[in-house]
């Protein structure tokens, strides 16, 4: 073989090892760190929320500062969710998150069916306190979460509905729930209430007072 062809060969060679190398790099990171991160990541959970997971494969995100991240699964519930470790080491996982949206439905649904066996849809939005206690069951993490419930009722407002209304608002809050916006909405009109006014509400003609026209809800 010729000195010219032996270069080109052994060029092409060298090429596609960078390239398989360069993407392993870009999809796992470092091929030693792929099992320590595996390690490192179910311990925290284990240690964290006392149970067992299963972790998906890890993946590297190079132009996100260098994280490893996957998706796991608790064996005692079967949420599935994110999970991430940053270069220095953080982990932040999204388990309460899944974990209490799956729960917020269970819990919900019941409490609207009380007063509504038929109704258009419900969507519930979840927050957390920032400073979410580490060393807390995450049975216990409800009183750390915020609550924007939205019920969607196919008719016109009537004086039953905010009857209605006002049992569905005060059995939420009995169960622990506390909200951002409770939000009920009709053909005609809806009932718009934030956290600081939600507190006040103490009967039916009070919440009469956050009736609103479509175009005033925000």
């Amino acid at each position: 073989m010729h000195l010219f062809s032996r270069i080109v060969v052994i060029g092409i060679s060298l090429f596609f090892i960078v390239s398989v190398v360069g993407y392993i790099y870009l999809a796992y990171g470092l091929p030693w760190k792929h099992n320590e991160m595996r390690q490192y990541m179910n311990h925290y959970l284990e240690e964290r929320y006392k149970d067992e997971f299963e972790l998906g494969s890890i993946r590297f995100d190079r132009l996100d500062g260098g994280k490893y991240f996957t998706t796991a699964t608790a064996k005692s519930t079967d949420v599935s969710f994110y999970v991430e470790t940053s270069s220095g080491g953080t982990v932040e996982d999204m388990y309460g998150y899944e974990y209490w949206t799956h729960q917020g439905d269970q819990l919900i649904w019941p409490i609207i069916k009380r007063y509504y066996t038929v109704f258009d849809g419900l969507s519930i939005g979840l927050r957390f306190d920032e400073t979410l206690p580490v060393n807390l069951p995450l049975e216990e993490h409800k009183a750390y979460t915020w609550w924007d419930i939205n019920v969607h009722i196919a008719q016109d407002l009537t004086d039953d509905d905010i009857e209605k209304a006002f049992s569905i608002l005060q059995a939420l809050q009995q169960d622990g729930f506390k909200l951002e916006q409770f939000y009920v909405g009709f053909y005609d009109v809806a009932i718009q209430v934030f956290e600081e006014h939600i507190p006040l509400i103490k009967d039916k003609k009070e919440l009469a007072k956050f009736v609103k026209t479509h175009e005033d809800v925000y």
